[in-house]
């Protein structure tokens, strides 16, 4: 009975360590930030330009930008997505190979495609595990510009390694891939965006309904006035 009760206690003591050493590593391996400003519109055309590539990884760009257009199909925020073989031949046409350009380079280009919003992105880590030296590791950054004023509209990063999975944690497997954590980031920017749109769209539900309820109050403020009057007018008659 006391050996039982020592290694109840000993599993306790396990248990708690693993337990702090997972919140540990998912606070320093999990990082999305998403900033959206309110004067955009979903149902305009939206084309996705080729990721710029910041990492040793040669194709590191095209594989993120693959797996966000994918996951933003998913969504189904925007209604109209520019296909990505036209997005290029748009970029070879008008010689342009570095995703940096001015107001009117965006302009140009949202004519040619007839999109209204450009969506650029840059991948700052993709690495490989190394079994138990290092996690995977992905990190993206993106934007969305509006191809009329060049202001940016929204933006959003994410930057995640495996340290935080169970399966390295507790030395069963080397973590995800950077594939899985693509489509983790993938995903976390995506649907924090559609959370502040679902947001906005119930905050002008609510101002919608508020203005209607003042509107019939002042209604039946008036008929109430009108109704006085109608009465004094007929005392006095």
């Amino acid at each position: 009975m006391e050996f039982l009760s020592k290694k109840v206690f000993c599993l306790y003591i396990i248990s708690g360590i693993l337990f702090f050493a997972f919140l540990g590593c998912a606070h320093r391996s999990d990082n999305t930030a998403v900033f959206s400003k309110p004067a955009w519109n979903p149902s305009k055309k939206i084309c996705i330009l080729p990721f710029e590539n910041l990492t040793k990884e040669a194709d590191a760009g095209q594989k993120v930008m693959e797996t966000f257009i994918t996951e933003l199909f998913a969504a189904e925020i925007f209604h109209d997505i520019v296909e990505q073989a036209h997005a290029n031949q748009a970029l070879r046409k008008f010689g342009i190979s570095k995703l940096y350009f001015d107001k009117e380079t965006s302009k140009m280009l949202g004519e040619r495609l007839e999109a209204q919003y450009l969506v650029l992105g840059t991948v700052t880590d993709f690495t490989y595990g190394n079994g138990k030296g290092s996690a995977s590791e992905v990190g993206l950054s993106v934007r969305m510009i509006d191809v009329d004023t060049g202001n940016i509209l929204w933006t959003g990063n994410s930057h995640k390694d495996g340290n935080a999975s169970l399966g390295r944690i507790f030395g069963i497997t080397d973590g995800p891939n950077p594939a899985a954590l693509t489509t983790e980031i993938c995903r976390d920017i995506i649907y924090s965006l559609k959370n502040q749109i679902a947001k906005k769209e119930t905050g002008k539900k609510n101002l919608f309904f508020w203005k209607a309820r003042k509107s019939d109050k002042n209604s039946k403020g008036n008929d109430k006035i009108v109704n006085n009057v109608e009465e004094s007018v007929e005392k006095r008659r």
